[in-house]
């Protein structure tokens, strides 16, 4: 290997603070699909704020771009980890080998065909990451998670673990759906395929008619979240592969 090449392989990512973008009801992505939001409401689907985001790696100008939801407080939390989950991912599996995950040498569409595996593997390894990076930050989670249930709050989780874990399966489920041909174009009509599938099943009916039983009206707090994503960006980049 030469040395110029040596010295690209050992460059490390970064996470410049223009790349770290705070969504709300209004954000652009919410824009782009305001006619499948639409089709989604016309068979009585609301579909939350919290549950958009983005984890973004682009392997040539070593740098990542992290979209987070600033929403009630554990489920943006959640999805936050998630996107963190997806940061290297093309470089760590094969089977994600596209640009935006920071593959090295893209060999997939970025309408990956593993899409369900690709949401899953973020998942798990945005939770493995936090509780290896940034244990006393998820410590703060569980206290604040604690003083919620003492207020007759997320009675159906013992703990954020738990929590998460609902999420993870709901997040799946919705994933399963949406990646059926009929619900992939960003039209009303499709829109309302995915909400009739949604209501057809009982774990994602649940979620999306019952949301007192995930929501606790506190909002996470910008400064703390974008501290954290700041760190666990911090040593992503420092991981081997």
């Amino acid at each position: 290997m030469s040395l110029e090449k040596q010295e690209y392989w050992e460059i490390k990512y970064k996470l410049p603070p223009e790349n770290i973008v705070c969504l709300d009801e209004n954000s652009e992505v919410r824009q782009r699909f305001r006619d499948y939001f639409l089709g989604l409401s016309d068979e009585g689907i609301d579909w939350p704020m919290e549950m958009q985001g983005g984890g973004i790696s682009d392997y040539k100008t070593k740098e990542f771009e992290v979209y987070y939801p600033k929403g009630d407080l554990f489920i943006s939390f959640a999805f936050t980890l998630h996107e963190l989950g997806h940061l290297r991912q093309g470089e760590i599996d094969k089977r994600f080998s596209v640009k935006t995950l920071g593959a090295p040498k893209p060999e997939l569409e970025d309408d990956l065909e593993f899409h369900s595996e690709t949401e899953e593997d973020a998942w798990q390894r945005g939770l493995i990451r936090a509780k290896k990076y940034c244990p006393e930050f998820l410590d703060e989670i569980e206290i604040r998670f604690k003083k919620h249930k003492e207020q007759s709050k997320l009675k159906d989780f013992e703990n954020f673990e738990s929590f998460f874990n609902y999420l993870v399966r709901v997040g799946l489920k919705i994933t399963e759906f949406s990646d059926m041909k009929e619900c992939k174009e960003e039209t009303r009509q499709a829109g309302r395929k995915l909400g009739q599938y949604l209501k057809s099943d009982g774990l994602t009916n649940t979620f999306f008619t019952k949301p007192k039983r995930w929501r606790v009206g506190e909002i996470i707090d910008q400064e703390k979240i974008e501290s954290f994503i700041k760190t666990m960006a911090e040593k992503i980049a420092e991981e081997s592969y």
